[in-house]
């Protein structure tokens, strides 16, 4: 591959020199290797610039090597780029972007949307990456959770899967440390669907449980956030308010919302049923509230 790059640069052969890098750059982001991710756009980046995009092209032209001097510089080699569109661009570019909400970089997001071109904005690739950032700002972490699911479909089906199962569990750790502070227990099956997490996710609660010291009571099907506590008794109800539209909750311990854990186990354990009867029980008490 450098080789190639190599002859591709002095020749100034810029349709080459982006195919290969766009190579690069989907190899490094299917293997979560984002600093060779970066380091191909970061040499992407000022060929894309000088590179009017072109939803109708969707190959490259090469541009013709100029005689008697070698190019000094990529820049160089990139002023003589006609108007053209490597057929990957809009893919790298929604990968480029997932890459900065891995990083929770979400100035340098914006800022990278900004300056590009409307008709790359409107490509399916990179408005699913604009999306994907706005659901997580309104903290709709259930519409984050199916459009990650759900990618664009791409020439690389696996092109999103390593960066995406990034972003998914840098929420559920941002959900699980909001958990964390704000309940001293919830039922098993209440922090699975909190945080997400398939059906039957044992394994998976029981590796976050012995990662963040949180005391798992079987027993009981509860986890227990706060040292100390007193194993399987009831306390009040506590409510974790999420931003602007993500569901409020009122989680059941026996509360006084109306909602035993009687009914709880009526539901076999199935989570979302389960979060059903406590947004049923909040109800309740705000109507008598009213």
């Amino acid at each position: 591959m450098a080789s190639a790059l190599l002859q591709a640069y002095e020749e100034g052969d810029t349709a080459t020199l982006i195919s290969l890098l766009e190579q690069e750059a989907l190899s490094a982001s299917q293997q979560a290797d984002a600093d060779a991710y970066s380091k191909a756009y970061a040499q992407l980046a000022p060929l894309y610039a000088a590179t009017p995009y072109t939803a109708s092209t969707t190959a490259a032209t090469t541009a013709p090597a100029t005689k008697g001097r070698k190019r000094t510089t990529r820049a160089a080699a990139a002023a003589s780029i006609p108007a053209q569109s490597g057929s990957q661009r809009p893919l790298i570019t929604a990968l480029h972007l997932l890459l900065l909400l891995t990083r929770q970089d979400i100035a340098a997001f914006h800022a990278a949307l900004e300056s590009l071109p409307q008709i790359l904005l409107s490509t399916p690739e990179v408005a699913w990456a604009a999306q994907l950032e706005q659901n997580i700002t309104e903290g709709s972490y259930q519409e984050v959770q199916t459009l990650l699911s759900s990618p664009p479909q791409t020439a690389s089906p696996d092109a999103f899967r390593a960066l995406a199962e990034q972003v998914s569990g840098s929420i559920r750790r941002e959900i699980a440390d909001c958990v964390g502070s704000a309940y001293e227990s919830l039922p098993i099956v209440n922090l699975a669907a909190l945080l997400m997490m398939p059906d039957g996710s044992k394994q998976a609660i029981t590796a976050l449980c012995e990662e963040r010291g949180w005391q798992l009571d079987t027993g009981n099907g509860k986890v227990h956030f706060k040292q100390g506590g007193n194993v399987g008794t009831a306390t009040s109800t506590t409510r974790l308010a999420g931003t602007n539209n993500v569901d409020a909750m009122a989680v059941d311990h026996e509360d006084e919302a109306g909602v035993s854990s009687a009914e709880m186990e009526a539901y076999g354990g199935d989570a979302r049923r389960a979060m059903l009867s406590q947004t049923l029980g909040y109800a309740r008490e705000l109507e008598s509230i009213v």
